[in-house]
């Protein structure tokens, strides 16, 4: 009876504050956002009224031309890309097509969808090229083209706008990048066009506003600033039927590149000063390859990095990769993080990576890391560094190759050894802070690797693209996933193509091995091919768990079948021998068992 009656008491009062709920008037803060987006519930208004009607109706026009108008005032990008390219493409002969033709255009840019924009562009300039607005639509048109590969295509854009306006500083500058960029396609028949477009800025420019002295130079001042504006100078490379034209500039250059080549010796690699990512590297092997090579690599340094400056150094063969991370703060202390070995690489690009370097003599660690430290203090840095060496074959002998002033992908593997937040260091460096502890105080404990997980063929390295259909990633102790993978990611080929990184800590080198395989069989990524079969094949390189490897690993690899080699490619061939000759066989044994023998196999022949 009493618990009948509390639960009534109970029903009542819940009632009670229903009612009282419902006679309270609603009101807001005044700084409360209304709760329906006026744009959203104009537009769709507007797109109800569209589909009333068929695209090339009148009414259907204008409704268009409003939505448009509206996604364009208010950002609303991919909705105006939609609308914008219906009404082009029906309503040619409307008055209002030039102006949503530029609207599309903005929306295209807006979305670095390059491809469109360039052809939205052409397409207008055939159509409106005496338009007010046909010259800055030429512009823009070679703008986006110079972040293509295609640099005739770049130049005769530009070439364009040097026609239009040849009087003007605009057209100068566009005439002289023009030739900048035929000067750099190698076809003769591009070439011409350099020389010809010069004849014709020369006839056509004012006195005393030419000088032809510049050459590259020139050029690289006025793309990233103005120094135009400065000197009045168009900064041309004058090209003539391949070959170079006689300017003294140009000719020191190569003078100057043979003396340096000779002094290093060959064979010699020339490298992108202002780049990275192993863009921009040529090998040369004898004097007859230079000249090539330097145009090669400064072409492409140019349209990747902005920059063709280059410089050489000699070539070590069986060369090993190591780098010492270092950490600077605003107080003038520096130290080290001991080093990694970064020589598992792919196209330049590393692709597995370990610490401590197990190549080196403890003597040889104690040299290199000094070396990076006082190099670091030398130029009073602070922050998180890289200073990176080439090791020689002989583990001995180690030459400074560069330093890279930022945080690098493989820092994980210095964290999981010395337990060290290289990020959280970082901020408090930038604040100010002086670093908490000393040299003597870093310990190095135990062994980490890194291995990067790439969206390539395992058999041949190249890129593959697709959508993570299925992602298991593995866990546990010691096992870290930087990753930004989840059910449903569009891998794409147009971006760097690391998808994730999975790092390992282990008591000594061999357990961090193990572990990492361990945990690369627990990786599962469905959709997309990834390296993993790669990465694993490497581990269980005998050059590799010896630590006999160097930078070239991979490329020897690929000159081997994709699938087991050596003792592994017999040991799968005479399991396959063993279980065709079962005829009894009722099903297919499982992937296990089938991993199973051959690994037992691979047991007995070793």
């Amino acid at each position: 009876m009493k618990q009948r009656m509390f639960a009534a008491f109970i029903l009542f009062c819940v009632l009670g504050i229903l009612v009282s709920a419902q006679d309270t008037p609603k009101t807001s803060a005044p700084d409360e956002a209304p709760l329906v987006d006026p744009v959203n519930q104009q537009a769709t208004q507007l797109e109800g009224e569209l589909g009333k009607y068929k695209d090339s109706d009148a009414v259907a026009g204008d409704t268009m031309v409003k939505l448009a108008n509206l996604y364009h005032q208010h950002g609303r990008v991919f909705g105006l890309i939609r609308i914008a390219q219906r009404f082009v493409a029906v309503h040619a002969s409307d008055a209002r097509h030039p102006d949503v033709m530029l609207k599309l255009i903005d929306g295209l840019e807006a979305t670095s969808r390059n491809g469109d924009m360039a052809a939205a562009c052409r397409q207008f300039l055939d159509r409106y090229d005496k338009s007010k607005h046909a010259p800055s639509v030429e512009v823009r048109l070679a703008n986006v083209l110079d972040q293509a590969t295609d640099r005739t295509a770049s130049a005769n854009a530009h070439r364009a706008i040097w026609k239009r306006q040849p009087q003007t500083e605009i057209g100068r500058r566009h005439g002289a990048l023009a030739i900048r960029h035929y000067s750099l396609v190698n076809n003769k028949s591009v070439y011409s066009k350099a020389a010809e477009l010069a004849d014709e800025m020369l006839d056509k420019l004012p006195a005393g506003s030419f000088t032809e002295e510049v050459g590259w130079q020139g050029v690289a001042q006025w793309r990233r600033g103005s120094e135009w504006a400065k000197s009045n100078i168009v900064a041309l490379k004058m090209i003539k039927s391949g070959e170079l034209a006689g300017d003294d500039e140009v000719k020191r250059f190569h003078a100057e590149a043979e003396a340096a080549a000779a002094e290093i010796g060959y064979p010699l690699m020339v490298k992108a000063a202002d780049g990275g990512g192993g863009m921009g590297i040529r090998v040369v092997n004898d004097p007859a390859e230079l000249a090539d090579a330097i145009a090669s690599a400064r072409s492409q340094a140019e349209s990747a990095f902005g920059s063709s400056r280059i410089y050489l150094e000699r070539r070590l063969i069986d060369a090993s990769h190591v780098e010492v991370q270092v950490l600077g703060d605003k107080h003038g202390n520096v130290v080290h993080l001991f080093e990694r070995d970064c020589s598992v690489q792919r196209r330049n690009q590393k692709v597995i990576e370990e610490t401590p370097c197990a190549k080196i003599t403890p003597e040889t660690r104690e040299e290199m890391t000094a070396a990076a430290v006082r190099l670091a203090k030398g130029v009073g840095y602070s922050n998180a560094g890289t200073v990176e060496f080439l090791l020689d074959g002989d583990h001995e002998h180690f030459y400074f190759l560069e330093m890279n002033t930022r945080l690098q992908v493989e820092h994980a593997i210095t964290e999981m050894v010395t337990g060290i937040d290289l990020v959280e260091l970082q901020l408090r460096i930038a604040a100010g802070e002086a670093l908490p502890f000393a040299q003597d105080e870093i310990e190095q404990r135990g062994a980490a690797i890194e291995a990067r997980i790439y969206p390539e063929d395992p058999s041949s390295m190249l890129p593959t693209a697709g959508r993570v259909e299925t992602l298991e990633e593995p866990s546990g102790y010691d096992v870290r996933v930087d990753s930004a993978l989840y059910r449903g990611y569009e891998v794409l080929p147009h971006y760097e193509p690391l998808m994730a990184k999975l790092i390992v800590h282990g008591k000594n080198r061999d357990a961090a091995i193990a572990r990492l395989q361990k945990a690369l069989g627990e990786y599962v990524i469905e959709g997309v091919v990834t390296n993993i079969p790669l990465v694993s094949r490497v581990l269980a390189r005998r050059r590799f768990t010896s630590a006999a490897y160097a930078t070239g690993l991979l490329d020897e690899m690929l000159e081997q079948p994709a699938g087991a080699t050596g003792k592994e490619h017999i040991a799968a061939i005479a399991l396959a021998m063993a279980l065709s000759s079962i005829e009894t066989l009722s099903e297919t044994p499982s992937k296990w068992k089938m991993h199973g023998r051959r690994a037992a196999m691979v047991d007995r022949l070793s």
